[in-house]
């Protein structure tokens, strides 16, 4: 019997904040793609956070969305959402810093994204797009994915998934 935890803390600047905890049992259990959406700002304090934690001996290889213009496909409309999202991956160290691991503002890749492949993504952004992603390869440690705006507010999705299928 496998026990898996999960801590997962999401919180918006706009005070939409979410946390909770709890534990599976399986075989074989595989949690592969937490996401929230909520209002996202360009002042401090109206950030999108998911925070998440890498548990285990090895890496794993993450994908981070920040989507905004994407929802307009999915029907939200297009005035409510955030026109250019912004997103950091920070790691939460022992002595209570934060490390900035990567940032990224456009989606800038034209050609299918090969990387993408062992994600179980909802939605191909592809094109240049101004949402914004990072693929990345992570040791077991605390994360927070941070999502602003670049000179705007608006409703924006953050998404973090596990390769299924490794890098």
């Amino acid at each position: 019997m496998n026990l898996i935890r999960l801590f997962i803390i999401l919180a918006s600047g706009f005070g939409a904040v979410f946390s909770g905890s709890f534990a599976l049992e399986n075989t074989e259990p595989k949690l592969i793609n937490i996401s929230t959406r909520g209002k996202v700002g360009s002042e401090v304090g109206q950030e999108l956070i998911a925070g998440f934690v890498i548990e285990g001996d090895f890496e794993k290889y993450i994908l981070i969305r920040a989507v905004g213009p994407y929802l307009a496909r999915e029907g939200l409309e297009p005035e409510s959402l955030l026109t250019d999202p912004y997103l950091m991956l920070v790691r939460h160290l022992e002595d209570g810093s934060i490390e900035v691991l990567e940032e990224n503002d456009d989606w800038p890749w034209d050609e299918v994204r090969v990387d993408l492949q062992p994600f179980p993504v909802w939605g191909y952004i592809g094109g240049q797009s101004t949402d914004a992603e990072i693929t990345i390869m992570l040791e077991p440690g605390i994360y927070s994915a941070i999502v602003s705006g670049k000179g705007g507010s608006g409703i924006a999705l953050v998404e973090v998934y596990e390769s299924v299928n490794g890098p």
